[in-house]
C-alpha cells in the first residue's frame, strides 16, 4: 500500500512537506486516472449522472440552480481541468527510482490538490457502480464479480485518501 512520509520543513517557507510513495503497480494505476476524469470533463453531457455527482446542485430552487449553472458551469469544469494539469505535473515530476515506485513531493497545497483529485475519482467510480453511500463490510463484492476490479480500485483510493488525511493531521 502507498505510504506518506512526513518530511522536514521546507527550507525557504518553513512549511511542512510530504512524500507520497506509490509502489510500481499503484503508480501504473494512478498514472492512468487523470485520463479517466479528463474524458468526462471533455464530454460532460456523456454522463450527466456522474457530472451531477461531481458538481452537486447549489440551490433547491430550479430557477436559481439553472442561473447558477449558466454563470458558473464552465468555470467549475475549467477548475477541474486545471486540477488535472497540476496532478499530471506532480506525476511527471515524481521520481521513479528503477521505474519501480513513484515518489511525489507535496506541500500543503499539493496535499489538498491530491485529496480533491482522489475524491473526484472515487465519486466517478462510485457513481458509475451505482453506490450512493459508503460501502460497509456487509457489502463485500465477490472476486468473480465483473465489477470487482473497480470496487478494489475504489477501496484502494479510499485507503490512499485516508493515509493522506492522517499525514495532514499528524503534527509531528
Amino acid at each position: 500500500m502507498s505510504r506518506i512520509v512526513s518530511m522536514s520543513a521546507d527550507p525557504e517557507s518553513g512549511r511542512p512537506r510530504w512524500r507520497l510513495v506509490l509502489r510500481a503497480l499503484e503508480a501504473r494505476i494512478v498514472l492512468s486516472l487523470p485520463a479517466q476524469l479528463e474524458q468526462l470533463l471533455t464530454n460532460p453531457d456523456h454522463n450527466r449522472r456522474i457530472m451531477r455527482r461531481l458538481f452537486p446542485t447549489s440551490y433547491a430552487d430550479a430557477t436559481l440552480e439553472r442561473e447558477n449553472r449558466r454563470l458558473l458551469g464552465e468555470t467549475l469544469i475549467e477548475g477541474r481541468r486545471l486540477l488535472l494539469v497540476e496532478i499530471r505535473a506532480d506525476l511527471e515530476g515524481g521520481k521513479r527510482p528503477g521505474r519501480r515506485s513513484l515518489r511525489i513531493e507535496l506541500d500543503e497545497l499539493g496535499m489538498d490538490r491530491w485529496l480533491r483529485f482522489v475524491n473526484d475519482i472515487r465519486l466517478v467510480i462510485a457513481t458509475d457502480l451505482g453506490i450512493e453511500s459508503n460501502l460497509g463490510d456487509e457489502e463485500a463484492v465477490a472476486a468473480d464479480d465483473p465489477d470487482a476490479p473497480r470496487y478494489a480500485l475504489l477501496d484502494y483510493l479510499g485507503g490512499l485518501e485516508h493515509i493522506m488525511l492522517e499525514a495532514l493531521s499528524d503534527p509531528g
